[in-house]
């Protein structure tokens, strides 16, 4: 399964490690999917994690390590940004991923913006969403 993470996702998981976004990060840990990200995600999500009130409630060096493993542990998807045009120009970067790498799901947090957007031949989802179907999957595979 391939999957592209919205940045919104990291900066749960960062914030609330236990949570349901630290939950997905988790499955990714034991090979559940794989992480199709671009630099340009990379780059979003160090922009985002260095804003003021992020960066007073996640250690500089956590936000280091999480980009060290998806680098190491993911794959690099180069995409034209400008191949997809979505609703929302600052999440046309996720489609490009999604398309490029050709993803199964589109993961994100943003209900009023990424998710109402059906583009593309992937499903977008929440986190809730994916962790539903990687229990699926499991009990589908432990039932074979």
């Amino acid at each position: 399964m391939r999957v592209v993470l919205d940045t919104n996702v990291f900066v749960a998981a960062l914030l609330v490690p236990t949570g349901v976004a630290g939950l997905v990060l988790g499955a990714w840990s034991e090979h559940r999917f794989t992480l199709l990200y671009s630099t340009e995600l990379i780059l979003e999500l160090r922009e985002v994690m260095a804003r003021p009130r992020l960066r007073a409630r996640v250690k500089r060096h956590r936000v280091g390590a999480l980009v060290r493993r998806i680098k190491a542990h993911g794959e690099r998807i180069h995409s034209n940004r400008n191949a997809v045009q979505s609703a929302d120009p600052k999440d046309d970067f996720l489609f490009a991923i999604v398309q490029s790498g050709a993803a199964d799901y589109l993961v994100s947090r943003d209900i009023k913006g990424v998710l109402e957007m059906a583009l593309l031949e992937s499903r977008t989802v929440t986190p809730e969403q994916l962790l539903a179907i990687l229990l699926r999957s499991v009990r589908r595979s432990d039932s074979n």
